[in-house]
């Protein structure tokens, strides 16, 4: 298998989708997520995100954690993985170290 063949796996904060009440999917919102959405479509992805809303984390329970397929509204396609985390340790992770100390660091 070539390397522009082989399956990618992307691991970001936020994914390339989010789930609303009622079922609605709606485009991941960010600048990282516009990026690396470009890269996703010329590769098989998978990508794996934090389950930002209530209904992102039903959605992973439905799948039992798994990776599940999901359409995008602008069209695009991808396997997607949700990660819940505990309230308190995301705010620690994002709040106080991956956003005002490792965005700063790469930018």
């Amino acid at each position: 298998m070539s390397s522009s063949s082989a399956p990618l796996v992307l691991v970001s904060n936020r994914g390339p989708v989010t789930f609303e009440p009622g079922g609605e999917v709606r485009r991941g919102t960010g600048g990282l997520v516009t990026a690396l959405t470009g890269l996703a479509s010329h590769r098989e992805v998978t990508w794996i995100a934090s389950a930002m809303t209530e209904e992102d984390v039903a959605v992973a329970e439905r799948h039992d954690g798994r990776p599940f397929p999901v359409h995008t509204p602008d069209g695009g396609e991808y396997s997607v993985k949700l990660v819940a985390s505990d309230p308190e340790a995301y705010d620690r992770f994002y709040n106080i170290t991956a956003n005002p100390m490792l965005w700063f660091i790469q930018h």
